[in-house]
């Protein structure tokens, strides 16, 4: 897609083709800046069915693309199922079982291209250009329209997928069409990608089950310019394109590498594995760096700078990373120097620094939604948040959660949000909205485009008042408040319930059910009752009196590498620091003792540890840097316990730390110089140490709110001291071999055991 200059480096540039006006409209899916935001618009701020809305069109058909705004036309995409039977082809209801129950269509679908006028939502014109049966079905929340058009101001590119490429001028004249062939998408879940469009050339990337390619495309005449395969599955993310040094790259994620190719050659310039699989959000440019992150079955973010070569996985040419919270469907948005972005598909909102990855706002929930597939969008100081029940949270943009208001449609939106001047259009299931202020306080006529039926769109039921209880004003409070930090949602929701309740006295039993009986009584339509319940019980625990607690217990546990460990390599260490062995030293990073006792795993309660203060250890936690290796390698420190390094060597070390939620920080130490104090003011971890001086030395230090951790000895034995009886979930890390987790009813001292193999990351 074609960019804007977002924020000036020395070296890297977003180019676009178009002229100054392009930052007034919104001319691909993500707007002027690929990253969500527009610098020129002012959207409003609230709105409802009957308050700034200038208008509201029903549109024919199904389709998932964003609305294209340029002048005063809009462009979108749908498709019709026309109701035309194959019968040589078999029913859904006759074809085998698949995934999702998935089947394949025996229907002719109208493709269906649509110009609006922006003013008014009316038509302006259509253009159908192929009318054909899908050659395979689509997840139930895909559609056979869910890619974006792209324009130039000259030209709109309309991408079907398989169903084919057609390119308009903006008065709805043909130009050219190209038919790429069918791809195959894994378990049929359907296409998604959107064209990529910089100046006179248009990027098409087709990864499916089969092989998977990138191609470029003259985008004057559609004839193809360069063609390359890609050792990729199922991926859905649109490229980003960005010059740097003279040289134009297309960035495009996937689950194998992210890669970039050389816009005018199609040669690989550098690639770089670590994101998770089924890549989906769009990259992001952030001076020297791209930033890609993924959120199925993982999260992951990386920024890995622009001035790469070859393959760059695991290199110091990755920047940062974060590992926690990242979206799945969803792009995030980025401004000014910040990027905001939800859970996987869960209203967990997180907040980073773009040049550090430093965490400023931690899966923060957001009130009042669930599930999210539409991408953040951002205008005027503010992010616009678009949940799939219609409704959208106006947050102020700022580091810490502030939201602004929350706004309701009465349609389900899945598409991604469009701004321009002062509008801000909602693409949902049967209706394109546009906001503005110029909407008033009045409902506004509804257009009905051709080929809708009015009368048979389905309808939301109206929400009832609330009514008025006893407790009304402190139900209020709590329900804006916050969501509990320790609360894993998803699955976790009813084990942690649980747990709780089996803590609480009966004193707050009745109190949490006195205000949950009146929460259903006054609000029985509730956006999110599992929310709702979740925060009435934060309340009770946090304001009622002590739970009650029983006798501690003692874990005693065992972590053992099955199979035959990896060869430990000799250190490449400088000639002062292996003088101070007798032997050249190995690597440590994996250690085995007695019957494949793993050493250095932390083991520590994840969750269901009671949210209390805990007594603080009386000795600081200690870091030495002894014979060229940090001692120890690995340990866990308290929130606020103070963390002494120390140089034991006769020659120059440093520290250098690389937190995400606490500050980092680069510790230099001469020999016999004095130790030094640093404190962690946030729970993290791991957080990885190391010393710029020597490249072998590594330690990992977790942060920890609670005294429930230990490390393994040399013979993997473990042993963790002082739990209440409860339900916990326990998490083993070890650096090479990653995390296992494992959920642990604790009611007497009890024996945990992990295990380790080659190949576990």
């Amino acid at each position: 897609m074609n960019l804007k200059l977002l924020i000036p480096a020395l070296c890297s540039l977003v180019w676009t083709s178009l002229s100054a006006s392009t930052s007034d409209n919104w001319a691909n899916w993500r707007g002027p800046e690929h990253n969500g935001v527009s610098r020129t618009a002012n959207p409003p701020t609230e709105w409802s069915e009957t308050k700034n809305v200038q208008w509201k069109t029903a549109i024919p058909g199904n389709g998932l693309s964003t609305p294209i705004i340029w002048g005063d036309k809009v462009f979108l995409l749908t498709a019709i199922n026309t109701g035309r039977v194959d019968p040589s082809l078999p029913r859904p209801e006759d074809q085998p079982k698949r995934v999702f129950n998935i089947t394949h269509p025996n229907t002719t679908y109208t493709f269906l291209v649509l110009c609006l006028d922006r003013n008014t939502g009316q038509e302006i014109w259509r253009h159908e250009p192929t009318h054909l049966i899908p050659h395979e079905g689509t997840h139930k929340d895909n559609n056979f329209a869910p890619a974006s058009p792209v324009t130039d101001g000259k030209r709109l590119y309309c991408w079907f997928g398989s169903s084919g490429l057609f390119c308009y001028d903006l008065d709805g004249m043909l130009l050219w069409e190209r038919n790429l062939g069918k791809v195959r998408m894994g378990a049929s879940l359907g296409e998604g990608t959107s064209p990529a469009l910089f100046e006179d050339k248009l990027v098409i990337v087709r990864d499916h089950s089969r092989q998977s390619y990138i191609e470029t495309l003259d985008a004057k005449t559609g004839k193809t310019l360069w063609k390359t395969e890609r050792d990729e599955q199922n991926t859905w993310a649109t490229p980003v394109i960005v010059k740097h040094s003279g040289r134009t790259q297309v960035i495009t994620p996937g689950s194998n590498k992210i890669r970039s190719y050389d816009l005018d050659t199609g040669d690989l310039i550098w690639q770089c594995g670590g994101l998770t699989g089924n890549a989906i959000p769009c990259p992001l440019i952030e001076g020297d760096t791209v930033i890609c992150m993924t959120g199925y079955k993982g999260h992951k973010a990386m920024a890995i700078k622009l001035d790469s070569k070859g393959d760059v996985t695991g290199s110091d040419q990755v920047v940062w990373s974060v590992d926690r919270g990242t979206p799945y469907i969803p792009s995030p948005v980025q401004y000014d120097g910040l990027i905001w972005f939800n859970q996987s598909n869960q209203s967990m909102w997180t907040c980073v620094d773009a040049k550090t990855g430093e965490v400023y706002l931690d899966r923060e929930r957001l009130p009042g939604v669930f599930n999210i597939y539409s991408s953040p969008v951002g205008a005027d100081g503010r992010i616009f948040v678009t949940a799939r029940n219609g409704i959208t949270l106006v947050l102020k943009r700022d580091k810490e959660f502030k939201l602004i208001k929350r706004n309701r449609l009465d349609d389900d939106v899945n598409a991604s949000p469009a701004l321009a001047g002062d509008q801000l259009f909602l693409r949902g299931r049967n209706f394109l909205y546009c906001l503005s202020n110029k909407g008033g306080d009045k409902k506004p006529k509804l257009v009905a485009l051709k080929g809708v039926d009015v009368t048979k769109l389905p309808k939301l039921a109206a929400r009832p008042k609330k009514t008025i209880g006893p407790n009304a004003a402190l139900l209020a409070k709590i329900d804006a408040g916050p969501m509990p930090k320790d609360y894993p949602g998803g699955n976790g929701h009813q084990p942690w319930v649980d747990s709780w309740m089996k803590k609480f006295s009966e004193k707050q039993r009745q109190q949490l059910g006195t205000l949950w009986a009146e929460k259903m009584r006054t609000d029985p339509n509730m956006p999110n009752k599992g929310n709702s319940f979740v925060k009435i019980l934060k309340h009770v625990r946090e304001t009622g009196r002590k739970v009650e607690s029983g006798p501690r217990r003692t874990i005693h546990g065992y972590v053992r590498f099955e199979g035959k460990p990896p060869r430990r390599l000799g250190l490449n260490m400088t000639p002062e620091s292996r003088k101070m062995y007798d032997k050249q030293p190995l690597d440590e990073k994996v250690l085995t003792g007695k019957n494949g006792g793993l050493a250095n795993v932390f083991v520590y309660a994840k969750r269901g540890v009671e949210r209390k203060k805990y007594s603080m250890p009386e000795k600081p936690a200690m870091l030495d840097q002894r014979k060229s290796m940090f001692r120890p390698r690995i340990q866990g420190v308290r929130v606020g316990q103070k963390f002494i390094i120390r140089n034991s060597d006769p020659y120059i070390h440093n520290t250098r730390s690389l937190s995400l939620r606490n500050r980092m920080f680069n510790v230099g130490q001469p020999p016999k110089s004095a130790d030094r104090e640093r404190v962690f003011k946030r729970a993290e971890g791991p957080i990885r140490l190391g010393c710029d001086f020597h490249k072998w030395m590594a330690a990992f230090v977790f942060v920890m709110d609670h005294p429930f951790y230990a490390v393994t000895d040399e013979n993997g034995r473990f042993e963790i001291i002082g739990l209440s009886p409860g339900e916990y979930v326990f998490e083993a890390w070890h650096e090479e071999f990653g995390d296992k987790r494992i959920t642990l009813k604790v009611d007497g001292s009890a024996e945990l055991n992990f295990t380790f193999k080659s190949g576990d990351k």
